[in-house]
């Protein structure tokens, strides 16, 4: 099954007539596709909200990974990122057809089946055969149903769980679940603001 929803791309992707969303108009545009498009969609790009600093940091990381881009195009990507994807800023967010998409909280519901978002992290399966994952770009931790798949729990977190879950058994025969959220390190741009990534480890107890 998809793993992870992005909220305001499944209230677009529900409807079948909507074009499929792009990044705003605007100076860098095209560097920018030209520089990400070979290993992301331009969906997860317009869903990341970060500072300059931290788009600089992330073209960087491209970078130092082989990304091929002059010193112009860089400035121009880093300006177009931070102006239409800043956290900083009323970024406006996806386009459709040259018209800003209304993206707040009280938008059309999600789409039943969810869009999936790039992940990074592990999963541990219990013998009563549930699968806990956090891993999501949408900063949710999760329970599956190994037999058919099902989402049968989530829980939102303050980060994203870029680590393997683990179980023990608490003092009182307890199952619990923790997972680390968040911490520092070269991953922190992944956030939606890396200045404020947390850096938590948090426990769940199974009924």
């Amino acid at each position: 099954v998809p793993l992870g929803n992005y909220d305001d791309i499944a209230s677009i992707s529900g409807n079948s007539s909507a074009p499929l969303a792009k990044l705003p108009d605007g100076p860098g545009k095209a560097e920018t596709e030209a520089a990400c498009s070979t290993c992301h969609t331009t969906a997860n790009i317009a869903n990341l909200k970060l500072s300059k600093d931290s788009w600089m940091e992330m073209v960087d990381q491209m970078v130092a990974r082989g990304m091929h881009i002059s010193d112009s195009d860089r400035t121009a990507v880093i300006n177009y990122l931070s102006v239409n994807c800043g956290s900083s800023t009323n970024a406006p967010g996806l386009a459709e057809s040259g018209t800003l998409l209304n993206t707040s909280a009280s938008g059309p519901a999600p789409a039943k089946k969810p869009t999936g978002t790039p992940n990074l992290g592990g999963s541990v399966v219990t013998a009563g055969g549930l699968i806990f994952i956090g891993a999501t770009m949408d900063k949710k931790f999760r329970a599956f149903d190994t037999r058919t798949g099902e989402e049968v729990w989530s829980a939102q977190m303050e980060g994203i769980g870029l680590s393997g879950p683990m179980t023990f058994s608490g003092s009182n025969g307890k199952q619990i679940v923790v997972i680390a959220v968040g911490g520092p390190g070269s991953l922190r741009a992944v956030h939606n603001n890396a200045n404020e990534s947390p850096n938590k480890i948090i426990a769940f107890a199974l009924p």
